[in-house]
């Protein structure tokens, strides 16, 4: 039985550790073949290696296929209501997205763009920021510009990340208001990631003051309260990879020897799932003597109902657009239930309200369990805007895994 203690200090901070997923070069996790927890703040993840690899052209870029799944998602969202004037409430959105079958070592780019009209109709200014680049694992790399490349409104067009991680980014091709539309990624091994166009959700609001979208920070006319601002929330994906030999991956579409993906069929036959199926997915992986052999994904999405007890924020799904926000992610949600592998033996996964994993079934008949309980890192910060109170594992009992059971794991935010 491994045991996470939470104890609670005030500090300042300008990011959100309690949210932070995936491994970080500077991190700390207590790990198995199977899962590793983030000492810090408790957050889960979950990486099942699957009988499905297949070696590629060179040895700088590969194809792992594997199960995974972070803890960590829950955030508060703001969102707006009809009432005199303009109003803007709070809610829980942003649910993690239980295990999901990972295909590719792709990633996204994160950013806020920004146009600000002004009130009079005297001109538009446009402004890009907040960059951020999300890797597989669900990691976000916090990124420092280069000054010498900013553009008129003082942000760069080539960062580096701030995490040791040597992720470095470039953006390119401008457009509407000389807004960069597209980038690329060079990681430490000199891999070159090339991303499809930004796109993504905006809100537009007339006269914005203190209660309507974002001003602008970067420029803009200024004109706080009386300027129309457009803020939209926008990512780019990665469409492929070239490694420092020429040797090319296109993610959803051919590997570095031309062959083709895995594409998943929807199912009727639940054959093998375990409790509820609202539906399954399988694919047919390429095996010896030309035979195939299949992988099959039960899903079963939980009724996820949040009781943080947070003053002024609504608790998820009681607020106006909050499912929205459930489907507005990357990687995207996936509650797989069951995986059913070539040899009929199975992986089984259950959920609880938050949408946190509470076992794992193992092929070999074994299980693992968790406990989990809601911890703010910072108990002096505003959980709107600062720090918020999030879901950490407290325990992980392994007594009928098969595996030698974990020291205790003390966790001090």
């Amino acid at each position: 039985m491994g045991a996470l203690i939470v104890t609670s200090t005030c500090s300042l901070s300008q990011t959100q550790p309690n949210l932070e997923t995936g491994y970080k070069p500077y991190g700390s996790h207590d790990a198995t073949s199977i899962d590793s927890i983030n000492t810090m703040n408790g957050d889960l993840m979950v990486h099942i290696g699957l009988p499905f690899n297949y070696p590629q052209r060179g040895d700088r870029i590969s194809l792992p296929i594997y199960l995974q799944a972070n803890s960590k998602g829950w955030h508060v969202n703001s969102y707006s209501y009809p009432c005199t004037g303009s109003c803007v409430a709070f809610g829980w959105g942003n649910p993690p997205g239980g295990i999901q079958l990972i295909t590719s070592p792709a990633m996204a780019i994160n950013r806020v763009r920004q146009i600000d009209s002004a009130y009079d109709g005297g001109g538009v200014s446009y402004d890009h920021f907040g960059y951020t680049i999300v890797t597989r694992d669900g990691a976000t790399h916090t990124l420092s510009g280069n000054p010498a490349t900013a553009d008129s409104t003082g942000e760069p067009w080539s960062f580096d990340a701030a995490d040791t991680s040597g992720l470095h980014l470039d953006l390119s091709i401008a457009g509407t208001g000389g807004i960069p539309t597209t980038a690329t990624v060079i990681d430490r091994n000199g891999n070159r990631y090339q991303f499809g166009v930004f796109g993504g959700k905006c809100k537009t609001k007339s006269s914005a003051g203190a209660e309507g979208a974002m001003p602008p920070t970067h420029g803009g006319f200024n004109n706080y309260g009386a300027d129309t601002i457009t803020t939209c929330n926008e990512r780019a994906v990665a469409l492929n990879v070239t490694d420092s030999n020429g040797n090319v991956i296109s993610f959803g579409s051919s590997d570095t020897l031309g062959r083709s993906p895995y594409p998943g069929s929807s199912t009727t036959d639940y054959t093998g799932c375990v409790g509820a199926v609202s539906s399954a997915i399988t694919y047919n992986f390429p095996a010896y003597n030309g035979s195939s052999a299949q992988l099959k994904l039960c899903s079963n999405p939980p009724n996820l109902a949040t009781t943080f007890n947070v003053p002024n924020v609504a608790e998820y799904p009681g607020w106006p657009g909050a499912t929205d926000s459930a489907n507005n992610s990357w990687p995207f949600r996936s509650w797989v239930t069951t995986a059913v592998l070539p040899d009929g033996s199975k992986y089984t996964f259950s959920y609880d309200n938050y949408g946190e994993i509470t076992s794992i079934g193992l092929p070999t008949g074994g299980s693992i369990s968790f406990t989990w309980t809601t911890i703010a890192l910072s108990a002096c910060s505003d959980p709107t805007t600062e720090s918020p109170p999030g879901r950490s594992m407290t325990a992980r009992d392994t007594s009928r895994a098969g595996l030698t059971p974990t020291a205790p794991l003390h966790l001090q935010a």
